[in-house]
């Protein structure tokens, strides 16, 4: 299995997080299903029952997602309150590096309009749980943007290498140019 090629549970938390309609995500649903030997999980490239019922199936783990999100705003609020209880713990791994960076490209790729994905530095250290730069944090970034081939730039569409970008500064995720998969048709 190839770890960046995109599973259902991508594909759903995408479908969350641009809140489409129905008719869209259906519309999207096909044209993943005809390149599905390219950037599908080979486990779903067989049977497209089986896909779209992953899909859904992942679509309501999503509201569990946010009901994770509320633990995760009560161990807060636990916390301000000097208690040492909480009920859980997030792991930011290699996987969800790679999820993170698939559900961008699946971002740029299918939604209308979009064609980069801005955020601070900072931001998305934090989004993967560390304050500062790991030389392990920047390789995995690097090997998972280009795996899927996306590209980081900042401000006048200059290339960069977040080794040498400041915390506060803009990056600019983009897909490569050479990279022919965009589908804004939808």
């Amino acid at each position: 299995m190839n770890k960046y090629l995109y599973t259902p549970q991508d594909i759903s938390l995408f479908f969350d997080y641009s809140d489409f309609r129905i008719s869209d995500e259906k519309a999207i649903q096909e044209i993943i299903w005809e390149q599905r030997n390219e950037i599908l999980d080979k486990d779903y490239t067989d049977d497209k029952h089986k896909f779209i019922k992953a899909i859904l199936k992942n679509r309501e783990l999503c509201d569990i997602m946010a009901y994770k999100n509320e633990v995760l705003v009560i161990n807060r609020i636990m916390k301000e309150l000097g208690s040492s209880y909480e009920i859980s713990k997030l792991n930011y791994g290699e996987d969800y590096i790679e999820a993170f960076f698939r559900f961008i490209k699946l971002r740029l790729t299918y939604t209308r309009n979009c064609s980069y994905v801005r955020l601070k530095l900072r931001r998305l250290l934090r989004n993967f749980g560390y304050k500062r730069r790991t030389k392990m944090l920047i390789n995995n970034i690097q090997r998972s943007m280009d795996a899927l081939n996306l590209e980081c730039y900042i401000k006048n569409y200059q290339h960069c290498n977040i080794n040498e970008i400041k915390l506060d500064d803009f990056m600019i995720i983009r897909l490569k140019s050479s990279n022919s998969l965009k589908n804004k048709n939808i």
